[in-house]
């Protein structure tokens, strides 16, 4: 009975990461899938289910983790308020996003330092970093969502401002990755500074984790 829970925790180390993982792609598919209010509000359910997700990484102690629980459950109930009355809540969507980033901080640092510290490469370290990948877009995403909250003005699409919030988190990801198709610009100053900032990280990222990773095999 001891050797099955041990190896069911062995199980459950090696493969932390890749539930969250799982999760992070499924929230791509929510704006394929639903483009209504009501496709929001399940991206910020499973958005929620990525950050306890990741969380759960942690290993932390109960009272920690349900703080987390029921801070990660504000913010989605901030989130949800604010659909039903986007003009009235802003300044709840603005919290609800802050929380949510800084969850999404803690987790990349978290992610971060589990995989500079492992001293081999395995099957969860890749997909350790794939996941901070997308995680850095997502948490773009939510800053420029809270600038867009304050400037509707922020971001242009095709010479027209951009209405649907799942645009900012294709430009997130275009930005992050470089690709710059040149549809949806930053236009305020703010807007323009953290699309700088992903681009540079999109750059850096990709290149500094590679060499740690090829730095950790085993020499033939």
């Amino acid at each position: 009975m001891k050797n099955r829970k041990l190896i069911k925790i062995r199980l459950s180390s090696y493969n932390k990461y890749t539930r969250l993982l799982i999760t992070l792609i499924f929230l791509f598919f929510i704006p394929v899938l639903i483009t209504s209010k009501i496709g929001i509000a399940i991206f910020s359910f499973v958005k929620l289910t990525a950050i306890l997700t990741a969380v759960k990484t942690f290993l932390l102690r109960p009272k920690d983790l349900y703080l987390c629980i029921v801070l990660a459950c504000l913010a989605l109930v901030g989130d949800l308020i604010y659909l039903s009355a986007p003009e009235s809540y802003t300044w709840l969507a603005f919290i609800a996003h802050l929380i949510s980033s800084g969850f999404l901080i803690v987790s990349i640092l978290f992610i971060t330092r589990d995989i500079v510290t492992s001293k081999k490469v395995n099957r969860d370290t890749i997909i350790g970093s794939i996941s901070i990948y997308l995680l850095i877009g997502i948490l773009w995403f939510l800053v420029y969502l809270n600038i867009q909250l304050f400037d509707v003005n922020a971001f242009s699409y095709l010479g027209k401002a951009v209405q649907k919030p799942f645009d900012l988190l294709y430009f997130s990801f275009t930005t992050l990755t470089t690709v710059g198709y040149g549809d949806i610009v930053p236009v305020n100053s703010a807007a323009k500074a953290f699309a700088n900032m992903e681009g540079i990280f999109g750059v850096l990222f990709p290149a500094v984790f590679i060499a740690k990773l090829v730095g950790n095999l085993p020499n033939s």
